[in-house]
């Protein structure tokens, strides 16, 4: 079953009893029992008789008890899809190979393509290599019934899922790419991977690297530390990546037996595909065998984490890279233009306060004259003392000179040219400050020969929350590529730079969200929502495609937000988001920080005159 576009696959890692097949498949069922809610289960490679018997394989008394376990195994499966190691024999060869079971029936097995022989694997000696059923299939007979022996995949409506062994995943000719591009969402691989030093590093970065190119969902499960301490052990490696991203990575080395329940997000996978175009074919060789998802879910509830804030930069070495990437940017901008100097209005809040110290890393990084960062504070009709005087505080702190214009008289003297009630604190109350300021930027670079760098985030352009010719324009914006949520971690985290004076920056953070138009007891939130919300959206939309009742779910899971104020949430944002892409197709330059921008000339495609 299919919930919100996510599958719940299992993995099942059992304590192994070496050459006892009988007590393993018993171990194997149980298992699937403590996650019945798993619509497919992955167990390790050769899980069935262990793998570490070596020369035994052959032995008939184990061949035959084998049978035996895998005719008890078929007959306890239930819906569910189990995926399970075991070898087969096929014209008198040996095969390593994972038996595909749903329902009291073989849907299909897949042999192992590429065998290791080198230092403490020696398969060569046992198995024969599956290559030879890459690009052909035939059948096999298991307990009086035809089941097809190759390359396959399984498919329904929904989703579709191929397997491979240990290490065919290793091999510079992976099955998984074959797999994925003949439309597979999800590739599992049972395997029985064996621990040293580092081991595991390596093997997680080969998971990620499969599943980034695929386009698709990867699921590695490997044999526990139980199989045998004879000369090597085995990792208990289970790892799940989807798209790049890691959802699981668990290496148990000091756990016999164990399973989970992840949840793969099928819907996040169908929009990688369909926006990077990816060249996916049918491919006759690969047989398309049908199965059925379990259809009586208990448990709704989605075993994988939801990052509530998703464009966080989780390490210090991910916030020092935007800084560099958004300084030499300005700084090449500069050296383009052949200046070299920059004219800002720092308001006190939390986009013009981030710029501030931008530009600041800029001019230290590369060597300007400071001289060249022309700052000024424009206070108006609304403009709070708290935020102006931190504005004068940090660039004092900085060494860099802020001048102030007040330009409260000459907005009055607007309001009476055209006629406006100064008492009607309406939206052109609000616009004439934002556009005054941004003409007094503007004749300020026209005469110092500079450039006005721009402040609005990449949440304000998103929400279309700013004034057209006002904030909406300048020569250069460094803030967007940055939404809300991360401008403010990067000002939480440049505290850590400026420490003797991290009480100015740690009061900008605390102050509420605020244009200072009407007052200083104007709140952005009150009017758009809280930006950590809509950031969750923007985030869901632009870089998983997701709908709107998939965005919903979630907002209720991570934000415990019902189903009308999710809605009310996503279609407040779809709205303004539609209504102001005006602003974004005459919006100035800015940097791409994140997987997605606003740049109309590059990343986003899309007609002004869309209605929500």
């Amino acid at each position: 079953m299919i919930n919100n576009g996510f599958i719940k696959v299992g993995i099942a890692v059992p304590k192994v009893f070496l050459g006892n097949p009988i007590k393993n498949v018993e171990r194997i069922v149980e298992l699937a029992n403590r996650i019945s809610d798993a619509s497919i289960i992955c167990f390790p490679e050769l899980a069935v008789t262990g793998y570490s018997i070596g020369d035994w394989f052959n032995n008939q008394q184990l061949i035959d008890e084998t049978n035996e376990a895998l005719k008890y195994l078929i007959e306890n499966s239930t819906e569910q899809v189990w995926i399970v190691g075991a070898p087969c024999i096929y014209n008198d060869h040996n095969y390593n190979c994972a038996y595909i079971i749903q329902n009291k029936k073989v849907l299909g097995i897949v042999p192992k393509m590429y065998l290791p022989e080198y230092r403490e694997f020696y398969e060569k000696r046992i198995f024969h290599d599956g290559l030879a059923f890459l690009d052909q299939t035939v059948k096999v007979n298991v307990n009086g019934e035809m089941v097809t022996f190759g390359e396959c995949i399984f498919e329904n409506d929904n989703c579709k899922f191929g397997v491979e062994i240990c290490e065919d995943l290793w091999h510079i000719n992976s099955p998984n790419e074959l797999l994925y591009t003949a439309g597979a969402h999800i590739i599992f691989n049972v395997s029985a991977s064996t621990f040293h030093a580092n081991k595991g590093k390596r093997r997680l970065s080969i998971c990620e690297n499969a599943s980034f190119l695929g386009k698709g969902a990867y699921v590695y499960v490997s044999s526990s530390i139980s199989e045998t301490s004879s000369d090597v052990i085995m990792s208990g490696h289970s790892i799940v990546c989807e798209n790049g991203e890691v959802l699981y990575n668990k290496e148990a080395l000091g756990t016999e037996e164990y399973v989970d329940v992840i949840d793969i997000d099928l819907e996040s996978i169908n929009y990688a595909r369909r926006t990077i175009n990816m060249n996916y074919r049918r491919n006759a060789s690969i047989s398309q065998i049908p199965y059925n998802l379990v259809a009586n879910y208990q448990n709704t509830s989605i075993n994988r984490v939801i990052d509530p804030l998703p464009f966080t930069l989780k390490t210090d070495e991910s916030k020092e890279e935007v800084i560099s990437a958004v300084t030499y940017a300005l700084y090449h901008r500069l050296s383009h233009i052949g200046i070299k100097r920059i004219v800002l209005g720092v308001s006190g809040g939390l986009d013009s306060t981030l710029a501030l110290l931008m530009i600041n890393e800029c001019f230290e990084r590369y060597g300007l004259d400071k001289k060249g960062i022309l700052a000024y504070t424009m206070p108006g009709l609304g403009t709070g003392e708290k935020s102006k005087n931190n504005a004068c505080k940090l660039a004092e702190y900085l060494g860099i000179k802020l001048k102030t214009i007040d330009i409260k008289e000459e907005v009055l003297h607007h309001f009476n040219l055209i006629g406006k009630d100064d008492d009607n604190k309406d939206v052109t109350f609000e616009n004439i400050q934002a556009r005054y300021r941004t003409l007094v930027l503007m004749d300020i670079a026209n005469k110092e020969n500079a450039i006005v760098c721009g402040t609005s985030d990449m949440s304000e352009i998103a929400l279309g929350w700013s004034t057209f010719n006002g904030d909406q324009m300048s020569m250069y914006n460094l803030n967007g590529g940055l939404p809300k949520t991360t401008i403010k971690e990067l000002v939480s985290y440049f505290k850590t730079r400026h420490s003797n004076h991290n009480d100015i920056l740690q009061d900008v953070l605390d102050l509420p969200i605020s244009p200072e138009l009407t007052g200083s007891d104007q709140k952005t939130e009150d009017v758009i929502g809280k930006y950590e919300i809509n950031d969750f959206i923007m985030y869901h939309i632009f870089v998983r495609g997701a709908s709107k009742a998939r965005i919903c779910f979630l907002l209720n899971i991570v934000y415990n937000l019902n189903e009308n104020l999710a809605s009310n949430y996503y279609e407040n944002f779809m709205r303004r988001f539609c209504r102001n892409q005006f602003k974004r197709l005459t919006g100035p330059e800015s940097v791409k920080i994140f997987e997605f921008s606003f740049a109309c000339r590059s990343d986003l495609h899309f007609p002004g005159d869309m209605k929500h």
